[in-house]
Order: C-alpha cells, then structure tokens, then sequence
C-alpha cells in the first residue's frame, strides 16, 4: 500500500533496507527542506508573498563562518554538516533538524546530494567549469586513456540524469583531489580508482553523458575499463528505468579523436556496433570517414579499451536493457550480415546469440525449460506495457495538445506542486524544467499522463466502474483503457525479476492490453504489437523445436 501511494505521488517510500522504516507523508515538507538549502535571495525575494511584505526568509548563508566555506558550497556544492546542522536547528520548521538524517537519506536516495563525512555535495548547486587547463590535461596523448564513450540519449537529456549518475558513482569511487580542491565541475566529474591507479572522467554535453579512463603512471587494461563501464552503464540504466521507455539511449564514440569530454562532437556519432564492425573490416585498423571534414579514423583505438575479447555490450535499441552479442573469434566484419540471430531472455538482459552459418557454430542451440516459458510470457507481457505507454501518449496528445499543456501547466503549477493532486519530485523536474521551457509530452510517464487527464482534461468520462477501479474485460471505454493501462504498468514494474506467467495468464493479459491499445491509438501501433506478436510465436516455435532435438 506504501508503496502505491508513492507510485501516486501522494508520499515518499523506498522498500530498501536502510529507507523501508520511514515514509514521508508530506512531499512538499521534504521539498521545502531541499529547496531551503538551496535558495538564494534573488529567488527567495521572488518568492515573497506580496500580501506579507514583512515576511523574513532564512539564509544558509548565513550560517556559513568562513567565507571560504560559503565560496566552496556557492561555486562547488560543498555542504559542510555543521553548517547544515546549525541551518536546520535556526530554522522555522524544527522538524528540519529533528528527523535531519532521515531527509538526508532520502536525498541521497533520490540523487540530489552526496552524504559525507565533513560535507555534502550537492550536484546542482556546482557552478564550477573545468579549467581549460585541466581539461587540456586530461585530453593530453601523454596519458594511456581511453576514447571518450557516448551514452547519447535520442530525445532530450536532462542534466538532473548526469547528477544523479554522479551522486551513485561517487559510492563506488572517490572524488580525485586536484590541489587541494575536489575534481568535481558543473559537467564533469572526476573519481579515482585508488587500487588500480587510474582515473573516471564523467562528462555532460547537451546529448550525452560521456566516459573516459586514463592513466598517469600506469597501463590500463580492458578488464579494469570493461569493468567500469559495466558498474556505470548499470547505474544510467537503473536511472532511465525510474521514468519511462521514451528517454532511450545509444551507445557510440565521436569519430573525431580530437573531440574533448563535455565538449559538442564537430564530427558525426558512430553506433559502437557500426565501429566494431568497422574494425574488423579494416585491416590496419584506420578507414576513411566521409564526414563534413573527410578523415582517416582508427577504429581499432576506438573501441581498444570498451571491448573484452569475446564480450561487447551494446545498448538496446528497443528496450532499457544491455543487449550483449557473442562474437565468433573467427568471424570478420561482414559476418554479422549472415548472421542467423535467436533471442533468448535471461533475467532482465536480452541475450542474441550469433550462429555463424558458414562455421557451423553451435551456439544457436538452446534448452527452454517450462520455467523458462512462463518467464518469457512475463517478459512478453512487459514490452506489451511498453508499447500501451506509446499508445497512452498518442491518446494523450489528442487531449492535451501542446499548446493546452502549456497553459494546464502554467495555470495548475502551483495546485501540481502542493494540492490534493501534487506529484511526486522526480515527476516535477520534468514536468517544469529548470530553464523554463515546456516539456514534451514524449518524456511523461504512464503515471504524469494518467494524473494529467484525470484531474485536469474536462469532459473525460468516468470509467465504467469508477476511477481507480480495475476495469473488466468488457468494459471499453476510453477511461477503462487508461485505467487498465496504469493498472498492469504497476502491476508489472514492482514485480520481481523472476516473475513468471501461465500460458493462460498470458493470453488474458494479451489480448486485453492488446486491444487497449488498438483502441487508445486508433490503429497507429498496430504494427509494433504485430512485431511483438511475431517474435513471440518464432521464440516459442523454436523453444518447441530445441526440446525434440535435445
């Protein structure tokens, strides 16, 4: 039940072990601690209320007894915990400094703050640039480093993604210290690797969160490399994953060497898939790429230090998940077009596994035991509410154009923020962006949408059996739909990873969402559940197939 009302936006619950005693029941009481750390004057003045002109804001500022201290947390983000314990004990709302650590971890847990020993670091406080000198440095060829990675998101990348990248990553390495001062930037972020010697460079474009690993004084092996793109390609997925299937990222390099980390690329993106091929087929290594400014790129150096010999991790195109391919040591660049590719689920991972046909590998055969159906039918079954998210948006851009969810937005603002139909933190940051601008519909979430058209799109009819009512298989109107939608999103997202489903189960679930979004979407994606359909049918062929021959 806790964990609906989060999912609601009604209060903040995590079922983890360190969070799962304590709920916040007032959104806006943890919002209103955040924001008084972070508030100004300039915004605080704005914010006055006009019929209290002798109403008094209190100033970390204020707080702060070295104004070393105040330079280092209004540039840098450095929060220091006494100052913050003072802050909070001065504070008009005393339950600030009475449930203190609580809030805290909370903070943490959502991404907008590190805790620490001697200070906090919060992310979007940093209004530090790299040094020129610094980034020239890290660029330099006098170093072993890798090529700059790009997890380059198709739509639109939030800065708030980079942030909470860095808050997770800063629990795995520590910050590097430059002089005294701590390698943490507005779009960079750098954090050592003390037992292996080398350094993680995490950057923010406008389109990309970038990764680079160089070495000052030792040689950097691609175990060591791979091993830090696994821990934090897991923790970008595990962020996406906490809005919905339209953020989507590709994984690829710049084929411009030249090109430094934060900066725009001045050349074109590569798919990594495309350069690994690329690198097979050129035998020395380097080929010619005819971008705006032709040149010869090395393909070989470019993915040298991302690719372990048998094993290279591509990012879906589809779906939130790694794709992981198994190459043949023998297989040359062009083998991937002969390719004959079966996919298999294992966890939450898509696994394709390659059959070369012209070296008989046998790696195209596998078991599928009955356990192992009913886990597919799961699976199955979630990238269905993937395609119902698809169909919720066509429904709801129909109802609340752009022009309309300006104006909703502009109107309700304060009503989503602090009344009875509030929305959760994550939810705002999308819905009002830091740099004014409206949102786009594309990055909404079933529960925004859902929120959205219930409370504030007139003349919508009330489902069959009510709002928040399951609705049954008959009932068919466009609110049962948008009810059924939300109903299996959450039914789905907060099963476990081994979840499983009868056959039976399987095709209730399927032709009921199914026909949702046939109905939500006018037709418009019938070929994505046709697509769905088909790959179903062929896996369960050859599932059939696999077991007379074993």
């Amino acid at each position: 039940m806790l964990q609906f009302f989060h999912d609601i936006g009604y209060i903040l619950f995590f079922n983890e072990t360190s969070l799962n005693s304590v709920a916040i029941l007032d959104v806006q009481w943890f919002i209103d601690a955040f924001k008084s750390i972070t508030m100004d004057e300039n915004q605080g003045n704005a914010m006055k209320d006009t019929n209290n002109p002798n109403q008094q804001f209190l100033w970390i500022k204020d707080f702060f007894s070295k104004p070393k201290d105040w330079n280092n947390f209004y540039h840098l983000g450095k929060l220091p915990c006494k100052t913050l314990v003072d802050f909070w004990e001065s504070h008009g709302d005393k339950d600030f400094k009475e449930y203190g650590d609580i809030i805290l971890k909370y903070m943490e847990r959502l991404g907008l703050l590190v805790i620490g020993k001697n200070f906090h670091y919060i992310p979007c406080v940093n209004k530090m640039d790299i040094q020129t000198s610094l980034l020239a440095r890290i660029s330099s060829e006098r170093y072993e480093k890798t090529s700059v990675i790009c997890f380059r998101f198709k739509h639109c990348l939030h800065h708030f993604f980079f942030q909470r990248v860095v808050v997770s990553c800063m629990h795995e390495w520590k910050f590097l210290e430059i002089d005294g001062t701590p390698g943490l930037f507005k779009n960079i972020v750098l954090l050592e690797h003390k037992p292996k010697g080398f350094i993680i460079a995490i950057g923010v474009n406008k389109t990309s969160i970038q990764l680079l690993v160089y070495s000052i004084s030792r040689s950097l092996h691609s175990s060591d490399t791979c091993k830090v793109r696994d821990t934090v390609e897991k923790i970008l997925s595990s962020v996406v994953k906490t809005f919905h299937k339209a953020v989507e990222y590709e994984v690829g390099f710049s084929c411009m060497e030249k090109d430094k980390i934060t900066k725009e690329s001045e050349g074109r993106f590569i798919l990594e898939e495309e350069a690994v091929g690329s690198a097979k087929a050129a035998e020395k290594g380097e080929c010619f790429c005819n971008s705006n400014a032709p040149h010869n790129v090395n393909w070989r150096k470019m993915i040298k230090y991302w690719r372990k010999e048998r094993n290279l991790r591509i990012r879906s195109r589809e779906g939130t998940n790694p794709t992981r391919r198994y190459f043949s040591n023998q297989q040359r660049g062009d083998d991937l077009k002969n390719a004959r590719s079966y996919e298999m689920q294992e966890h939450d991972e898509s696994q394709v596994i390659i059959d070369i046909e012209d070296h008989h590998s046998e790696h195209g055969i596998f078991q599928v035991s009955d356990e192992e159906s009913k886990k597919h039918y799961w699976r199955v079954i979630e990238k269905l509410i993937g395609i119902s998210r698809d169909a919720l948006k066509v429904y709801f851009d129909c109802k609340l154009s752009p022009q309309d969810l300006e104006k909703t937005l502009k109107l309700y603002g304060d009503e989503m923020k602090k009344g009875p139909y509030r929305f959760t933190e994550d939810q705002l940051l999308i819905m009002f962006p830091g740099d004014g601008s409206c949102p786009l519909s594309s990055m909404f979430d079933v529960s925004i949408m859902y929120k959205l058209l219930r409370n504030y799109v007139e003349d919508l009819p009330t489902p069959t059996k009510g709002w928040g009512k399951k609705p049954d298989i008959g009932d068919i109107k466009e609110t049962d739909d948008l009810e059924r939608i939300r109903i299996y999103r959450n039914k789905f997202s907060h099963a476990g990873q081994d979840s499983t489903l009868e056959k039976d189960e399987f095709n209730m679930y399927w032709m009921d969402i199914s026909q949702a979004i046939m109905r939500l979407s006018n037709g418009e994606l019938q070929a994505d559940v046709y697509k769905l359909q088909k790959e179903t049918e062929h896996n369960e062929r050859k599932s059939c197939d696999d077991k007379k021959n074993g």
